[in-house]
C-alpha cells in the first residue's frame, strides 16, 4: 500500500460489482474490500479507512447496520460512508441517510459521479482535520458536543495547562491524569 494515498473500503457482496469498484478507485486510492457487512465492520475497525462505499443489501450484515455500527463507534464515526442500492424509493433514501450515511446512490450509478463524490468527501474531511490540527485553542463551545464531551475536554485542558511545561510529562502520565488508557 502507498502510505500517501487515502484508504477506501469497498463492501459489496456481488463479486463483479466489487471488482468494478476496485478498478474505478485503485489508481488513486489504497483499496481494501469485503464481501459482506460483518467483514466490512471488522476491516473498518482494523484499518480505519478514509472512506467506505457499501452496498445496502448484503448477507451477514447489511449496509444500514454497518453504517449505524460504525457511526456509533468513536473510532470510526468520522469516516464518510456512501451507500449503494438498487432501491430508488424515497423511503429507502431516508433510511440510508437516517442511519448516518454521508451519501446514498442508486444503482446503476455513474462512475464519474461516484468518483467525484468520493474525492470531494475525502477532501472535505482532510480540510477539517487540517483545520482542527492547526487550532491552538480548543473551545468546547465551538464544537457540537455533549455535556460529557465538554467535561472531558475541560479536564484535558486543565491537565495540559498544569503539566505541559514539565519536561518529564509524558503520554502515560497524561492518560492517567485524564482517566484513559494510553491507546485511547
Amino acid at each position: 500500500m502507498d502510505s500517501d494515498l487515502p484508504i477506501v473500503l469497498i463492501v459489496e457482496d456481488n463479486d463483479d460489482l466489487r471488482q468494478l469498484l476496485i478498478q474505478i478507485f485503485e489508481e488513486h486510492y489504497n483499496i481494501i474490500s469485503a464481501p459482506n457487512g460483518k467483514i466490512g465492520v471488522d476491516l473498518a475497525l482494523e484499518q480505519i479507512p478514509d472512506l467506505i462505499i457499501s452496498d445496502v443489501m448484503m448477507p451477514e450484515k447489511d449496509g444500514i447496520s454497518l453504517t449505524e455500527e460504525l457511526k456509533n463507534d468513536e473510532r470510526t464515526a468520522h469516516i464518510p460512508i456512501i451507500l449503494l442500492t438498487a432501491k430508488a424509493g424515497v423511503e429507502s433514501k431516508f433510511k440510508g441517510v437516517d442511519s448516518g450515511a454521508d451519501d446514498y446512490i442508486t444503482k446503476p450509478f455513474n462512475k464519474k459521479l461516484l468518483a467525484l463524490k468520493v474525492e470531494k468527501l475525502i477532501a472535505s474531511r482532510r480540510q477539517l482535520q487540517l483545520r482542527y490540527s492547526q487550532e491552538l485553542v480548543l473551545l468546547p463551545k465551538d464544537l457540537s458536543v455533549t455535556n460529557l464531551d465538554e467535561k472531558f475536554l475541560n479536564k484535558v485542558e486543565v491537565v495540559l495547562e498544569r503539566n505541559l511545561i514539565e519536561p518529564s510529562f509524558n503520554v502515560t502520565e497524561f492518560s492517567d491524569a485524564v482517566g484513559m488508557s494510553r491507546m485511547q
